[in-house]
């Protein structure tokens, strides 16, 4: 406890200053001091009793000694009173009186006899002594009682004495300077018994208030950990029984902490084969882990619906759902991580886009799709500006060919010419059917020089294979313009359409560039 708050103890009362505190204190005391109250009670019977034959011998049969044994009788009568009231119901105040009482009838009955003996002043000085001693060191009654009965049974016997025995002056003042003495170090030892006391009283409390916090907090970290135990068995139970894939995995290094028998369903492994290992082996591509954290991290925490590609056992890709949150395991931050498996819808909508985006008779994007990658590509260059150019194209004559030999003969032309391009053209070049007989292509990297010379190489191919059933040659005429500073999609579109039709009226079958 703090010194300042250090409950204080009144000098010259000897007792709490607090009310409460002085009346916990008593109460805490009292079967102690009832008991040391009822022997020292016995004790002071048993001397009463053990003075009766002294007073025999010393008087005799003769009327004094029957005074002074019916006043020794009167004292024990009193004593016992005192004794039985306090045994039968104690409480402090019981307690207080009691002691009162019984040392008012030592002193009473000693004052009483005392003229009744007729002993000399030295020796009723001793007995008086002994008896005020016995008062301040072996009462246990409160300070200022016992203290206030001390003086003033010590006046009444120097009072009664000096009226009795007319001491000469130099032996009472004698008497007087040990009486001051003896009872000022009586007095000082019942003043520092009672402070000890209180100490005491307030070590042992603090001591039994530290014992209950110690057992209050052992018990509470009991609860706590039993609430810790069934938390982690429900969460166990929980996330086993989920029934979307779970992992847990540590946040810096990506290494799987847990994960429950969807996940493992999923990916086809064993938790053996899982645990511990890194989060990277699952994924489709390394690099996806990183954005995975930075969206968690830009997200606060907490990412919902993010897509992402794993990696099975068997070498299957997976497109799935994540949602994920940022917790802790063991102290150390982590990621909580459900996923939905989408694979069969991203495929049905892989499906629908192609149909929705693919010239079905050619096999080549329709205008559609055409129009949705050259926006990409568009965009690319506008932030990066490297080469680009465009190609458009048509059959020529192609609905006199389509009137001769029908709409499959057609077709077949319409097909072979895409097959041409197809082979013709780099992975990342763009080639779609407008519609009708009408081509476009898209050259990334490719400048007017280098389109035109594509272009050419086309045209040469076109020309020289076979794709008229009925043996009448296939030409196409071709527009070449390459994408200008500040130019969109449709202005190149103009352009390559204005040098398609300079080609058909320069007699088809011929490139135009700028």
């Amino acid at each position: 406890m703090h010194q300042d708050d250090t409950p204080r103890i009144e000098w010259w009362s000897a007792e709490f200053s607090n009310r409460a505190l002085e009346a916990e204190f008593r109460a805490a005391s009292l079967a102690f001091e009832t008991r040391w109250t009822v022997h020292a009670i016995w004790i002071g019977i048993a001397i009463l009793v053990a003075f009766v034959p002294v007073d025999f011998v010393t008087m005799g049969a003769t009327l004094p000694f029957f005074v002074a044994l019916l006043i020794r009788c009167s004292m024990i009568f009193g004593l016992w009173s005192a004794g039985r009231w306090l045994a039968r119901n104690a409480t402090p105040v019981r307690l207080d009186l009691a002691v009162v009482l019984g040392e008012a009838v030592l002193v009473g009955g000693f004052l009483a006899i005392l003229p009744v003996r007729g002993e000399g002043f030295s020796l009723a000085a001793l007995t008086a002594l002994a008896v005020l001693l016995a008062i301040l060191l072996l009462a246990p009654g409160r300070f200022l009682y016992t203290v206030a009965l001390a003086l003033t049974a010590s006046v009444a016997f120097l009072a009664e004495d000096r009226w009795l025995q007319h001491p000469p002056l130099h032996e009472l003042l004698h008497v007087v300077l040990v009486f001051v003495v003896l009872q000022a170090y009586g007095i000082y030892i019942l003043h520092s018994l009672n402070l000890n006391r209180r100490r005491e009283f307030l070590q042992k409390r603090d001591l039994h208030e530290a014992n209950r916090r110690l057992a209050e907090e052992g018990r509470q970290r009991l609860a706590t950990h039993r609430l810790l135990e069934e938390s982690e068995a429900n969460f166990r139970a929980l996330f086993q029984g989920a029934p979307v894939p779970l992992i847990l995995s540590d946040f810096n290094d990506g290494r799987v902490l847990e994960v429950n028998q969807g996940f493992l369903d999923l990916a086809g492994q064993s938790r053996d084969e899982v645990l511990g290992k890194s989060t990277l082996d699952c994924y489709a591509d390394a690099e996806e882990r990183a954005l995975l954290i930075q969206a968690v991290e830009r997200s606060g925490g907490r990412l919902n619906g993010y897509e992402l590609r794993l990696r099975t056992a068997d070498g299957r890709i997976l497109t799935v759902l994540a949602s994920v949150f940022g917790t802790t395991h063991l102290g150390a931050p982590a990621l909580m991580t459900s996923l939905t498996d989408i694979s069969e819808r991203k495929a049905a909508e892989q499906e629908l886009r192609m149909q929705a985006t693919t010239d079905p008779l050619t096999g080549l994007v329709n205008r559609r799709g055409f129009l949705e990658g050259a926006a990409r590509e568009v965009g690319r260059w506008q932030r990066h500006h490297p080469p680009l150019s465009l190609v458009l194209f048509d059959i020529d004559l192609f609905k006199e060919a389509n009137d001769r030999g029908g709409h499959l003969a057609g077709d077949r032309i319409l097909q072979g010419v895409a097959e041409i391009c197809r082979s013709a053209l780099r992975e990342n070049d763009l080639c779609g059917r407008l519609g009708g007989d009408e081509f476009v292509l898209l050259l990334p990297d490719t400048d007017a020089q280098a389109a035109a010379l594509l272009a050419e190489r086309l045209r040469g191919e076109v020309a020289a294979a076979t794709l008229d059933a009925e043996g009448g040659a296939v030409t196409i005429s071709l527009g070449v313009a390459q994408f200008r500073e500040k130019d969109d999609l449709d202005d190149v579109l103009v352009r390559a359409d204005a040098f398609l039709y300079e080609a058909k009226k320069r007699g088809r079958n011929r490139v135009e560039v700028a």
